[in-house]
């Protein structure tokens, strides 16, 4: 799930090559930093090959798309928010719909007498994910791409200590170095933005 997070990697990319960024050392710096820290939370043990059957290659396509989705939500009329909200999340939970129902166990989503249970949580989902998504959609309209997903990779930190202290997920030197190097890399970045503005 980490690889999600390269999505800051991934937005610096897109702003050099589609939005005219300059690509500078702290952006090198800020690539850098995010790579150490994942391949330290992971123990230096990722197995690239394994990727598709862990999962992991889905988190990598999931950060990459969010990077192009933040790219193309930035600088849109704010009265567009709430219609690209709706879209986004009508259109999410058809294909989340759809991969359970073609690719999950069977029984998963069924047609019979659980129904009306599958809606209540389907209900459920979209009363959480709606929101998430508006404040998303938002803050794309103000912020870049890579200043958004830098932001977001703050999850990580509360991700590996909620593992640690929920799941009795392992929390040792490993991941206290790869958190300090992705908090680095999250610094480098605003500081980078913030350096950008004043030249402005």
């Amino acid at each position: 799930m980490l690889l999600f997070y390269l999505a800051l990697a991934w937005s610096i990319i897109i702003e050099v090559v589609f939005c005219r960024r300059r690509f500078a050392l702290y952006d090198f710096g800020v690539i850098a930093l995010m790579l150490i820290g994942i391949v330290t939370i992971h123990r230096f043990s990722l197995d690239f090959k394994a990727i598709g059957s862990s999962g992991d290659l889905l988190a990598l396509l999931s950060g990459f798309f969010f990077s192009i989705g933040a790219a193309l939500a930035h600088g849109t009329p704010k009265s567009a928010t709430a219609t690209v909200t709706f879209v986004l999340v009508v259109s999410s939970t058809c294909f989340g719909l759809g991969a359970v129902y073609f690719f999950g166990p069977e029984g998963t989503v069924s047609m019979g007498s659980d129904v009306w249970a599958n809606f209540i949580a389907l209900a459920t989902g979209i009363l959480f994910l709606a929101p998430v998504m508006f404040g998303t959609v938002w803050a794309a309209n103000i912020l870049r791409p890579s200043e958004l997903t830098s932001l977001l990779t703050l999850e990580i930190i509360s991700g590996v200590i909620s593992g640690a202290v929920l799941s009795g997920q392992a929390f040792g030197v490993y991941e206290a170095l790869g958190s300090l190097a992705i908090i680095a890399a999250i610094i480098f970045s605003n500081y980078n933005s913030n350096l950008r503005a004043q030249g402005a």
